[in-house]
């Protein structure tokens, strides 16, 4: 593996730990640490050569999609979530992004299903997103 892209796992990993806790916790994503994630990511990318400018876009738009999702639905997706998604595209790339992304809905559709049977949530029960978004990334990320 080399070194620009051992960074960006760093990089992307380290964001999802910290905003995981932030989101677990307060159930809020602090902006400085996507903004200093976003731009680490935008320095690994300049720096990788082999990478086309369309598939870092592509990652990003991803997010771009779910913030406007988030708008419509007034909130039933937050922001955070869709703007870390926008911040882990630039790193991972358009195909990767999607893969993580699913593979997390896959992860808070089991919890969900959990919680129905059991009683202990209904569909208004909010989760926080950005853990299963770890998980995915975990394991989306070495394919």
């Amino acid at each position: 593996m080399n070194l620009i892209r051992f960074a960006k796992n760093l990089i992307i990993a380290g964001l999802l730990v910290s905003a995981g806790i932030s989101d677990l916790k307060s159930r809020r994503i602090s902006l400085y640490p996507m903004l200093f994630a976003g731009a680490a990511l935008v320095l690994c990318a300049v720096l990788e050569r082999d990478r086309a400018f369309a598939d870092i876009l592509g990652g990003m738009a991803v997010g771009g999609v779910l913030y406007l999702a988030s708008r419509v639905t007034k909130g039933k997706i937050g922001e955070g979530d869709a703007c870390i998604i926008g911040v882990i595209g630039i790193g991972s790339g358009l195909l990767c992004n999607l893969q993580i992304l699913c593979t997390g809905l896959v992860f808070a559709a089991i919890l969900s299903g959990i919680l129905l049977i059991t009683g202990t949530g209904d569909r208004d029960t909010r989760l926080p997103f950005v853990p299963f978004l770890f998980a995915g990334y975990l394991i989306a990320a070495p394919v």
